[in-house]
């Protein structure tokens, strides 16, 4: 019987965010998000209303885009680390391996768009 509580109480809403393998990788996704933010303001300059978006010599054109479209990676970022960190809860209460797998994995595609912006914002420099 008390092994059937211990597993009640570590899957409660507060004990997930207390667990430092919860913590580390979420605080990390976190931190390169707000890095994947700040890094159009610290390298572009918003002078006029539209940004020109290059992304490959391949490709061969231009686009002209509003100058918010350079958050968009940002942003699905967000969207990714929100919607992991609830698939990462659901099914820790299965299994804790793939919580941690999981919430490593946000880590990786946010270091992905962490790249996607780095590449952009040289290709706009």
């Amino acid at each position: 019987m008390p092994i059937h509580l211990n597993a009640a109480r570590s899957f409660a809403w507060r004990a997930y965010w207390r667990s430092p393998k919860v913590l580390v990788p979420l605080c990390l996704s976190l931190f390169i998000d707000v890095l994947v933010w700040l890094l159009p303001y610290w390298q572009l300059s918003f002078d006029s209303d539209f940004l020109t978006i290059r992304y490959s010599i391949y490709v061969g054109t231009n686009w002209l885009a509003a100058k918010y479209f350079i958050f968009l990676p940002a942003v699905i970022c967000l969207i990714f680390i929100i919607v992991n960190t609830f698939i990462s809860y659901t099914v820790g209460k299965i299994s804790l391996i793939l919580r941690s797998i999981i919430l490593w994995q946000t880590v990786i595609i946010c270091l992905a768009f962490c790249w996607l912006e780095i590449l952009l914002i040289v290709f706009n420099s």
